[in-house]
């Protein structure tokens, strides 16, 4: 009785072990993120995979080929999104301050003392004053910024 007790046992097992589910990589991640199998983790969609990078996940590049000069014009605030690394590049324009995403180290210029209301459509008026990673200034950031800092102990609206 027990040979056979134990001959069963194995039965389900191997049956179990058969039938086991798989998940595939595009859903391993909620809405707005994709798999990175590389490090078995999740990234916000729009960002790129950097091993190089402490943080791993980071937004992409500047594109190379867009005047930010036509693009800003169509923003109404002048300077915004022109390519700075340091507040240098923004002087004399609306967009005085050169935000620097912590993970590229690439800039561009934005509206520093913002309310959300300040922020044009892309942007979202973050907090950064309580947070001991980035700059502790309020200034509109970009919507992927926006969600990079939040991580960083900003609050963005």
């Amino acid at each position: 009785m027990r040979i056979q007790l134990f001959g069963w046992s194995i039965a389900l097992v191997a049956i179990v072990a058969s039938t086991s589910c798989t998940i595939d990589d595009e859903d391993r991640c909620p809405s707005g993120f994709f798999y990175v199998p590389e490090i078995e983790s999740c990234c916000l969609e729009g960002h790129v995979y950097d091993p190089t990078n402490p943080l791993l996940c980071a937004s992409p590049p500047p594109d190379a080929g867009v005047d930010s000069d036509s693009a800003s014009d169509s923003d109404g605030i002048d300077g915004l999104g022109t390519e700075c690394t340091d507040d240098s590049a923004c002087a004399g324009l609306e967009a005085s301050f050169c935000a620097v995403n912590p993970t590229t180290g690439s800039g561009y210029c934005t509206l520093l003392d913002c309310a959300a209301p300040d922020c044009p459509t892309g942007y979202q008026c973050c907090d950064c004053t309580a947070s001991q990673a980035v700059a502790q200034e309020i200034a509109c950031l970009t919507d992927d910024d926006a969600t990079l800092v939040g991580g960083f102990g900003c609050t963005c609206e």
